[in-house]
């Protein structure tokens, strides 16, 4: 009704955009229209309005978590890139962008990016916690053992109550056999047990 009266604008086509894809985050395929449907719609008006420069903080972080979704992680990461750039105190930024370059194999900058995670800490601590353990991944990827053993030493000491660094330690012990014996591997599976027995401890 509104496009008849007054004509069409990039700002109403994101406003349609956000509606849709919120309805699909909520909803999925329990909607009027499917994914498949609107979600064509949401990336081009996004991508218009980043080309525009008619963008904010959502349109930045939902065009994002499209490209995320689509596992189009090199452009997700040039937008993680923007959204930490103005945003450089959200650890959630910091975050995504570290997945996106570990996804394309950029092992080494995610080292740098996934410590900014571990700096700037969300509300959530699990959040937080999951920082460390890419921050220990991105190590671990660039051949560097004993740092990927440090950060994790100091999430067991800040998490003292969950068992996802002894596990983390507990595979270090494959990927780096020279730096451990059979009774470190042992105590690493010990104390995850102990400190957390829970189906996902148990299974890893």
């Amino acid at each position: 009704k509104y496009k008849k009266e007054h004509g069409n604008s990039i700002v109403l086509e994101l406003a349609l955009a956000n509606y849709y894809y919120d309805a699909v985050k909520r909803y999925g395929k329990q909607w009027l229209k499917t994914p498949d449907e609107v979600m064509p719609y949401v990336l081009k008006t996004y991508e218009k309005a980043l080309n525009k420069k008619v963008y904010d903080e959502f349109i930045l972080a939902s065009l994002a978590q499209v490209y995320t979704s689509n596992k189009d992680f090199n452009k997700a990461e040039d937008i993680y890139e923007k959204l930490t750039q103005k945003f450089s105190k959200n650890g959630n930024y910091w975050y995504n962008y570290t997945v996106c370059l570990m996804q394309c194999q950029k092992y080494e900058k995610a080292i740098t990016t996934a410590q900014k995670a571990v700096d700037n800490p969300e509300e959530n601590p699990d959040y937080h916690y999951d920082a460390y353990m890419i921050l220990s991944d991105a190590y671990c990827w660039n051949n560097n053992g004993k740092d990927a053993d440090r950060v994790l030493r100091e999430a067991i000491k800040k998490y003292p109550k969950k068992s996802g660094a002894y596990i983390h330690l507990a595979e270090l012990c494959f990927f780096f056999p020279a730096d451990y014996s059979k009774d470190d591997l042992n105590s690493f599976v010990d104390s995850a047990v102990k400190t957390e027995p829970i189906a996902y401890t148990i299974y890893s």
